[in-house]
């Protein structure tokens, strides 16, 4: 949870108040001063909020990257189909000769 406060810039689940006055290091603005209380320079808005837009923001990249990768696997998968058709016709046409 630290590091994703750090990253997200947020603290708590749902805002600082998810700590009852004692808030860690990762909720404060500046990390080199300790934050004795909620009304010091601490992040206000919750993590889940701010994972949830996260998300939201760059879902059309994943969702590329997921449709990029199952076209390669379906391209490999007709390829691989064809090959073992040609080793087949192969085996069958010299079968008979």
């Amino acid at each position: 949870m630290m590091v994703t406060q750090k990253f997200l810039q947020c603290c708590g689940v749902d805002g600082p108040d998810d700590y009852n006055g004692v808030v860690p290091t990762s909720c404060c603005q500046n990390s080199r001063v300790q934050c004795p209380s909620v009304n010091n320079n601490v992040f206000h808005e919750g993590c889940a909020s701010k994972l949830y837009y996260k998300l939201e923001s760059s879902s059309q990249v994943i969702g590329g990257v997921a449709i990029g990768i199952a076209a390669v696997e379906i391209i490999g998968a007709i390829f691989g189909l064809c090959l073992a058709s040609s080793i087949r016709n192969h085996y069958r046409r010299h079968m008979y000769a």
